[in-house]
């Protein structure tokens, strides 16, 4: 690929390409201004802009990218490095934040490459350091490079430009020559990062990456291979790991899917997250820790692009698409439990765009004071659209009113925390003939030396759908040792697992493979909750009955 540049009668070819380069390094911050300078005739200027192509998805469904509406787009607050022919770095600075634009003074007649990191960094005010890199490739970072040229004794331009490698003759992709992805990918992070110092000039952000290779496919294993089998957010490294494999799914001009992702490292750093992960659907009906994470990052998404129409690309030439309009108050599944409820709500809360029982405008303020609230953070229950919404109406209560009706629209109940008096059960024809127990509710209360009955089901799905656990409160214990035991007592082969928690923190694990009982002893000291569970509880095929068992669930003294 080359850039023809042209300034003060001065022609440069500059050949730019893509390469994964090793090495750290900070900002000296700024928005592309010169990082030398004077009068001195033996400086001169060197300044250009630096682009990135954007495949734009269509604007009708399905809502698969259009290699017909390529953008460029400005490259903006990446660290822009000028290079010495021995590779040295003589100096750094970061494109302008509406423009892609970037300058240097530099020795007259030097001889120089620009290298643009596909990275953004600011040291100062709001903190915060994202890089893209190939896990493919030893998770270095991906840079746009120029040829070495000398800068003649005039000042003069040098454009750089990332393109797509989109072949529009042979509908295909040059994976080798798809410069322009982590630019776009590192964009999308600019862009969600920037509507969070919006309301919070201060904000300190961990660094962390995301991932991405054209190698990044739907296979489970090893992930230095490129089998990431889906785009996800790892909270044991903390960073991103992005899908690109073409004709398959690419998600590095998938804005929603990036942004989702980045909501979840939000959860994760600056936040609270509970969710246990794993597979969703907007029509699924979830276990209510992940049913908030994944309605958070949908309408975080919707958010930060100021988009509702959520799209992620996929299939043969990325023609296809999964979309869902986050605006929509029509949910096919509404409750608790629901990850379309919650993104629906939160979204709400933040539109100026009144509809339904929606009379809020409220911006991403509120909704980032409570998130990052320790009260929030701190709280005993189990993330939730009813701990967030409670921690909402305390912390603003002139919204409790239509707070509560847009909880109502979704057919939820909000009067604490615990769920109090919620009566949506989810229930189904269905789960009704075939005699499953409801979820509710919520929260269950069990006592030292008394054994309560859980019956668990996989009406819904299984392992972290609605039914699959039920979640018990003990309070105030005595500092001591206690035997904790659940046993079935009704249906067929189980493995019963408990896990334990204290302010949000797992502190209990009760997970060995004894079937159907799980029995360990325990030091315990104040107030827990216990999240109970039958790993063996599988999926059920067509026309399979519900299976549900029950279970002896008793704390007591040792």
């Amino acid at each position: 690929m080359t850039v023809a540049v042209i300034r003060n009668l001065l022609v440069f070819l500059v050949y730019t390409s893509l390469v994964a380069c090793g090495g750290g390094g900070s900002s000296s911050g700024g928005n592309g201004g010169n990082t030398g300078g004077g009068t001195d005739p033996s400086m001169v200027t060197l300044s250009g802009t630096i682009t990135f192509d954007k495949v734009n998805h269509n604007s009708e469904s399905p809502y698969g990218l259009d290699y017909n509406n390529i953008t460029q787009e400005p490259a903006r607050g990446v660290t822009v490095v000028l290079l010495d022919s021995a590779d040295n770095e003589l100096s750094r600075t970061v494109t302008h934040e509406e423009d892609g634009s970037y300058s240097f003074q530099v020795s007259a007649n030097s001889t120089v490459r620009v290298r643009v990191r596909a990275e953004i960094i600011s040291t100062s005010g709001a903190q915060y350091d994202f890089k893209v890199t190939d896990n493919t490739s030893g998770n270095s970072i991906y840079v746009l490079q120029g040829s070495l040229v000398s800068v003649g004794s005039a000042d003069s331009t040098r454009d750089l430009h990332a393109g797509s490698g989109w072949n529009a003759t042979t509908n295909s992709y040059n994976d080798s020559a798809r410069v322009a992805a982590p630019f776009a990918i590192i964009d999308t992070i600019y862009t969600t990062v920037r509507a969070f110092v919006d309301v919070d000039p201060d904000v300190i952000f961990p660094a962390s990456e995301v991932r991405w290779s054209t190698r990044n496919r739907s296979v489970f294993g090893n992930l230095a291979e490129g089998e990431i089998f889906t785009s996800f957010y790892t909270s044991g490294e903390k960073v991103i790991y992005l899908l690109g494999a073409a004709d398959s799914d690419t998600d590095e001009y998938d804005s929603h899917v990036i942004a989702h992702e980045w909501g979840h490292y939000f959860e994760d750093n600056l936040s609270r997250s509970d969710s246990i992960g794993g597979n969703h659907t907007q029509s699924s009906k979830l276990d209510m820790r992940l049913a908030f994470g994944e309605g958070w990052g949908n309408a975080l998404a919707a958010m930060a692009l100021d988009d509702s129409l959520y799209k992620d690309s996929l299939g043969n030439m990325q023609r296809s698409a999964i979309s869902f309009d986050i605006e929509n108050n029509e949910n096919l599944v509404k409750g608790w439990y629901s990850e379309a409820s919650v993104q629906s709500i939160l979204y709400d809360i933040f539109d100026a765009l009144d509809d339904g029982s929606d009379t809020l405008s409220d911006g991403l303020a509120s909704i980032y004071d409570v998130m990052t609230s320790a009260s929030y953070r701190s709280a005993e229950f189990f993330t939730s659209i009813h701990l967030f919404l409670t921690e909402l109406k305390s912390a603003y209560p002139s919204l409790e009113i239509p707070i509560d009706a847009l909880a109502a629209e979704q057919e939820i109940h909000v009067e604490d925390a615990v769920g109090t008096n919620e009566a949506n059960s989810g229930s189904t024809r269905e789960t009704v003939n075939a005699g499953v127990d409801s979820p509710l509710p919520i929260y269950r209360t069990i006592q030292i030396g008394t054994s309560e009955t859980v019956c668990l089901n996989n009406a819904f799905g299984e392992r972290n759908k609605l039914g699959n656990r039920a979640y018990f409160k003990l309070e105030n214990v005595p500092f001591g040792n206690y035997d904790l035991a659940i046993v079935r007592i009704s249906g067929g082969l189980t493995n019963p697992d408990v896990f334990g928690y204290q302010g949000g923190d797992i502190v209990i694990v009760g997970n060995s493979s004894v079937s159907n009982s799980e029995l360990l002893v325990q030091t315990l000291s104040g107030t827990y909750l216990f999240d109970v569970t039958d790993s063996r509880l599988g999926s059920r095929g067509i026309n399979e009955s519900i299976t549900q068992n029950c279970f002896s669930f008793t704390i007591a003294n040792s």
